[in-house]
């Protein structure tokens, strides 16, 4: 794309230009994943011009190679497209947010495990065959409105009803296929019922995301994630995994490992450990670090502090972390990659996405249901979502088209104002992305390995 000087530009608001330590700068661009390095010269001249909400012509002496990145990055926008650009980016988190549609399903809240921070009270068991029936028949009706379509397994341990998953997950499919629409299957379990037979049936009916939580080495995980029998689960798990590697299948496993922050180093003891070579070096597996944090439900839903996005994974302590898992050759959640389109917006935002209890009632939010706005609706016996729409809306309705602070926020795009609906109504606050908060998003920045600008001197200090 020609650039020239008489043109008059934008900063995109969707971008941030970010100072380092080292003397170079990075400029990250949110909407459309552009992330770009500079030398102190360069990094000088876009801080000039970088953040400004006003159209400003550039400096004659900018270099045209720099010029014409930052135009193709998206980062500076020709004033005369800068409204349209507007509405399409508006509309495209529109639709993201209210065309997706999905179901999360909890065939069971039982489980076999008693980890030790879970927040689950293990009430009901597993779905009675009449409301398989009917949960069988909304799917089938979810998909024909659907431009795309989602399963999510959740529980208790939803592996304990393995039957139901692969009967759902089959139906959906076909259905998806014969529209020609994309579907999508993921589950959270504790794999210890994942053995090598039943993970090739799911990967045959389309489920192929699965979140595994090994919470550090063996000593530490088997102090925290235990059997009803308070016996250690490690072994267990790590077997049944690499037995997952060793397939040639295309999958994904987000490893989570949930640690209190003074436990931070047992996370690299565990992934510097013998047992888990396998992972190194396979893009198949991620890691995905959570610090622990309140469980309590009448805390969580009370306090701004506590929530999904709580504040205790402060400072350096989770760059620092993904930066020595990736130096091992290890891939990590949200280290170096820009989340696309909604790609940091809670499920319980979107408008067509519900979670389906044992007993066919409908949720927003995993986390608290013992809330009672948390409950939406059920489906019926014929297989009909019967929501409450007002309640629905408590969850969705606030959105970048509705507060203007999210609108203009750097994080509209993979966020949407969505990032965790309930802090919203439980204390009045907004639950914004950690990058939102400068000293988080600096110390992201420091650690970026991104591209050079195409400059001598900014390729030289990269």
């Amino acid at each position: 794309m020609s650039v020239s000087n008489s043109q008059e530009y934008r900063w995109s608001p969707d971008a941030k230009f970010i100072k380092r330590s080292d003397g170079n700068a990075v400029a990250v661009n949110f909407a459309t994943g552009a992330k770009l390095i500079f030398g102190r010269e360069e990094g000088d001249a876009v801080s000039s011009f970088s953040g400004l909400t006003f159209p400003f012509a550039l400096d004659d002496d900018l270099p045209d190679a720099l010029q014409t990145t930052l135009v193709n990055g998206g980062f500076l926008i020709p004033d005369d497209e800068f409204e349209n650009r507007e509405r399409m980016i508006r509309e495209a988190v529109r639709e993201a947010a209210e065309e997706s549609s999905g179901l999360i399903i909890m065939p069971t809240e039982k489980c076999n495990f008693r980890c030790t921070y879970c927040y689950e009270s293990f009430a009901k068991g597993r779905m009675r065959p009449e409301r398989v029936e009917a949960l069988s028949a909304a799917i089938h009706s979810r998909i024909q409105k659907a431009r795309s379509f989602s399963l999510g397994f959740f529980g208790g341990e939803p592996l304990l009803c393995s039957d139901i998953i692969l009967r759902l997950c089959q139906e959906a499919l076909q259905e998806c296929r014969r529209k020609g629409i994309f579907f999508g299957a993921s589950m959270s379990t504790n794999a210890s019922l994942l053995t090598p037979s039943l993970f090739d049936e799911l990967i045959g009916v389309g489920l192929v995301f699965f979140q595994v939580t090994l919470d550090g080495d063996r000593e530490l995980h088997d102090r925290q994630r235990v059997t009803v029998k308070g016996k250690g689960t490690f072994d267990g798990i790590v077997e049944n995994l690499k037995a997952m590697a060793a397939t040639s299948h295309d999958f994904t496993v987000a490893l989570r490992c949930n640690v209190h922050f003074e436990d931070s180093e047992r996370v690299l003891a565990l992934f510097d450990a013998d047992e888990l070579d396998f992972v190194r070096h396979d893009p198949r597996f991620i890691i995905d670090v959570h610090y622990i944090w309140q469980s309590d439900r009448q805390t969580l839903t009370e306090s701004s502090k506590e929530g999904c996005l709580s504040g205790l994974q402060t400072g350096l302590d989770k760059y620092v972390l993904n930066a020595e898992l990736s130096r091992r050759g290890l891939s990590t959640v949200g280290y170096d990659d820009v989340p696309g389109i909604l790609g940091n917006a809670c499920y319980a935002g979107k408008k067509n996405w519900f979670i389906v209890g044992a007993d066919l009632n409908l949720y927003k939010c995993t986390v608290v249901f013992d809330n009672p706005k948390n409950k939406v609706g059920h489906i019926d016996g014929a297989g009909n979502l019967v929501v409450d729409e007002g309640l629905n809306r408590l969850w969705t309705g606030s959105n970048t088209a509705t507060d203007s602070g999210c609108a203009s926020c750097y994080l509209r795009v993979p966020c949407g104002g969505l990032a965790c609906p309930l802090t919203r109504f439980t204390a009045g606050s907004k639950g914004c992305l950690e990058l939102r908060d400068a000293g988080n998003l600096k110390n992201w920045a420091e650690r970026l390995s991104v591209p050079a600008a195409g400059l001598p001197d900014a390729a030289a200090t990269h």
